[in-house]
Order: structure tokens, then C-alpha cells, then sequence
């Protein structure tokens, strides 16, 4: 039985903002900086001339390479700085005049493949990507080969956006083996082996694209590696890849999901139910991830019932949080049920179950609640270094820090939530309601 249930995983991200990002990431490979075509950064008034301009440039304005060079350079960078702010029907349209400047060009045709593609234009952007690598470069050199490779990368990409897997591995092939440095064909060629079944390669290409350049990976990566690796029977690599996106990734609905379902087809109950509990805290009440991960919770608290263990930790939890909810209804007029409360806590805590998130959550967000605000720090510090950007912790160390004077410190993790999470519901309980909150955006 495979660990790791492929089938409710998160399902296929688009491409568009992972190429969105792709002049970023190509240039960054060494000796990829050309100082002579570097265009201004251009801003307001200034960027809408310089769009004017190239919009009106004549073929017979383009008298010698130099100065065919200098004009497609001013052309490429703004095109790619339109892109990354998803100005596309411009990027476009300029797009567009470059290949009508220089029809033949290799390179033009490549940055209005690309365009094409992030516009939603993905057959033509496929037809034009291909005429790209049949183009020539007597205007436009690319003596290194390297535009050529972002713009069979391209490619790729688009035709897995196509649905054409089988036909963008064979196409990332050659690209890879000639550019192992690059992180991009990699990652693409793991997602892309992954949506034909091919486990092998895709933990391959993935392991290739860690090395490469792990900061690139998403959350999908982590958990495509983990279904890979799950399918060649390898578990410690499967488990680690699910660890790291744990770890990366520790507000992503889908990796708690996949935690709680390896967990439970290992027999890890225990596991698995904290999984699921952190599934939902993290997505929220009206995501679909919860209804689904609700219906997990029951399935496990139902077998928890009529075993034999009748102190099992499932079952303490459904009561704790049971007790929670009469608590916060305003039903605990004389602190009985509180009391019992933390009784019950405090037998959850003594079953050597600390180490899973979910339940150490509930430990520190009582601890707060009852003012041990020194206490709370000490051990929210520590998960927040482990669990980078978990708002749960971070939202109860932000109140912890408030009641202890460390206002900067509080304010720091505040505005840091309302800039990546504003409309979560752990941070509109400590800050207060948003305007879309109403709404029902979670």
C-alpha cells in the first residue's frame, strides 16, 4: 500500500507566475549579465513614452547591428518589466512590433512566444517558440546559446500547460543534460514525468532541480518528489520531502493533507488526526480542504470510540475542543468547565505528544491565554524559527511579545500577517474584522 495518496494532493498550479519570474532566476546563472544591453529602469510618465517610442520605430531606422542590438534591448526590457506586473496586453502589443522589427530573429520570436504564453495565447505561443529555435541571429546574436535555452525552457513549459507532458520531457532532454546548472528545465521536468506516471523521472528531475536551486521550490514540488519517491518504495526520501515542505511550506492546506494521509496509511493514527486538526486551523472553516479533512477527523474518532484504548488522544481532543467551544459561546458563567479543560490538556500534554504542532498550538495558546506570557515567548520563539511563516504561532507570540512591552517585536509579526495572510482567521481574531472578512474570504 503506498504511503503517500497521490489522489487527493493539491492539484496543478499554472505556469504563468513561475515564468513570470523567469528573467529573475535566468540571470542570476553566472555570466548571464550583458552590461551593454541593460535597459533603464523606467517608471510613469517616463515608461509610457518609452512604450510610444518603440511602438513607432521604423525598419529603416535599424541601419546597422549595433543599432538593431540597442533596439531590441530597450524592446526586451521592457517587455519583461510589463511582465512582472502582469501588464500583458502591452507587453504584447510590443511584443508584436519586435517580431514585426525582426521577423526572422531567433530572439524576438522568443520573447513574444513567452508573451504570448503568459497572455493565455498558449497555441500560438507554442507555434511561435518553435519557429524561435528554427530562427536565425544575424541581427540579433546569442553566441552562448543561452537565450535559445530560455527559449526551448519556455517551450516546455507551455506545452505541460497544454497537456502535452510526454512531448515537453522529451523537449527538456537536451536542455538539461546541456545546462544542469539551471533550475527551471528541471522543475519542469519534474512536474511533467509526475503528470505522465513516470515516478523514476520525476524523482530524478526534481533531486537534479533541488541541487540546482532549491529556494525555487514550491510547495507542489516537495509534494510531487513525495509521491515519486512513494511509488519507487523509497519512504525515508518521501518522508523528507514531505518534512520540507512541512517546514517551508507550513501554511499550505495540501501539506498537512499529505502529512495526515502518509501518517495514517503508516497506522500513525495519532499523527495523522493532528495532521488533519492542523489542515483545518490552517485553511480555515470555509475552505474546501476543511469539509474533506472534517470527515478524515470523524473517520478516526469513530475507530478511536470502539477500541479498547478509551483515553486514546483523538477522543481527548474532540472533548478538549468541545470544551472549548461552551467556553468561548460564554456558557462557563463559573470556570467548571475551563477547569475541566485544563485537566484534559493536561493529559493530552502527558502523552508524549508534544512534538506535533497542532497539539504543542493548543498547549501555548492556553499558556497565553492564562497570562504566563514569559513562558509562551520562550517556546513560541523556538516554533516560529522551526515553522517560518506559521501564522498561528506567530499570531500568539505577537500577543504574547504585546503583554511583556516588546511592542516592536509585536508590531514586526502584526504587519508581516497583514502584508502575507490579512484575511486569515487567526489574524482577523487578533486584530479585528477586515472589510472582505464579511465576505466570507478566508
Amino acid at each position: 500500500m503506498h504511503r503517500f495518496v497521490s489522489d487527493e494532493r493539491v492539484p496543478l498550479r499554472l505556469i504563468p507566475r513561475l515564468l513570470a519570474c523567469a528573467l529573475a532566476v535566468f540571470l542570476a546563472q553566472p555570466g548571464n549579465c550583458e552590461k551593454t544591453e541593460k535597459s533603464p529602469d523606467l517608471q510613469g510618465p517616463d515608461l509610457a513614452a518609452e512604450i510610444d517610442h518603440l511602438l513607432g520605430v521604423r525598419q529603416e531606422s535599424l541601419s546597422s547591428p549595433e543599432s538593431s542590438l540597442q533596439v531590441f534591448a530597450r524592446f526586451d526590457g521592457v517587455i519583461r518589466g510589463l511582465v512582472q506586473v502582469e501588464d500583458f496586453e502591452t507587453a504584447l502589443k510590443l511584443g508584436e512590433k519586435c517580431k514585426e522589427l525582426f521577423p526572422k530573429e531567433m530572439r524576438s520570436l522568443a520573447l513574444l512566444g513567452w508573451v504570448q504564453g503568459l497572455s493565455g495565447k498558449i497555441e500560438e505561443s507554442i507555434e511561435t517558440l518553435r519557429a524561435s529555435l528554427e530562427g536565425g541571429g544575424d541581427l540579433l546574436p546569442d553566441p552562448d546559446g543561452r537565450y535559445r535555452t530560455e527559449a526551448g525552457t519556455n517551450l516546455a513549459a507551455f506545452l505541460i500547460e497544454a497537456g502535452q507532458y510526454q512531448k515537453a520531457v522529451e523537449h527538456l532532454e537536451t536542455i538539461r543534460e546541456q545546462n544542469p546548472q539551471l533550475g527551471l528545465p528541471h522543475y519542469l521536468a519534474g512536474l511533467a514525468c509526475q503528470q505522465i506516471g513516470d515516478p523514476l523521472g520525476c524523482a530524478k528531475a526534481y533531486a537534479a532541480a533541488f541541487q540546482a536551486d532549491e529556494s525555487m521550490a514550491t510547495s507542489d514540488d516537495y509534494l510531487r518528489y513525495a509521491w515519486a519517491n512513494d511509488k519507487l518504495n523509497r519512504k525515508k526520501k518521501s518522508e523528507e520531502a514531505l518534512g520540507k515542505a512541512a517546514a517551508r511550506f507550513p501554511m499550505t492546506p495540501g501539506v498537512h493533507l499529505n502529512l495526515g494521509l502518509s501518517a495514517e496509511a503508516r497506522n500513525a493514527t495519532v499523527e495523522a488526526y493532528c495532521e488533519y486538526q492542523m489542515e483545518i486551523l490552517v485553511s480555515g472553516e470555509d475552505s474546501p480542504y476543511t469539509e474533506r479533512a472534517h470527515s478524515r477527523i470523524d473517520r478516526i474518532q469513530e475507530r478511536a470510540g470502539v477500541s479498547p484504548f478509551a483515553e486514546d488522544l483523538p477522543l481527548q481532543v474532540l472533548r478538549y475542543l468541545k470544551f472549548r467551544a461552551i467556553i468561548k459561546d460564554g456558557q462557563d458563567k463559573d470556570g467548571a468547565i475551563q477547569e475541566k479543560a485544563d485537566k484534559l490538556l493536561q493529559r493530552i500534554e502527558s502523552n508524549e505528544n508534544l512534538n506535533y504542532p497542532y497539539i504543542k498550538y493548543l498547549r501555548l495558546e492556553r499558556v497565553v491565554e492564562r497570562g504566563q506570557f514569559d513562558e509562551a515567548v520562550v517556546a513560541l520563539e523556538e516554533l516560529v524559527k522551526k515553522y517560518p511563516g506559521q501564522i498561528l504561532f506567530e499570531m500568539e507570540l505577537a500577543k504574547a511579545y504585546a503583554q511583556i512591552g516588546e511592542s516592536t517585536k509585536s508590531s514586526a509579526l502584526l504587519e508581516n500577517a497583514l502584508l502575507t495572510y490579512p484575511h486569515h482567521w487567526k489574524v482577523r481574531e487578533v486584530l479585528g474584522p477586515s472589510p472582505r472578512t464579511t465576505e466570507g474570504d478566508q
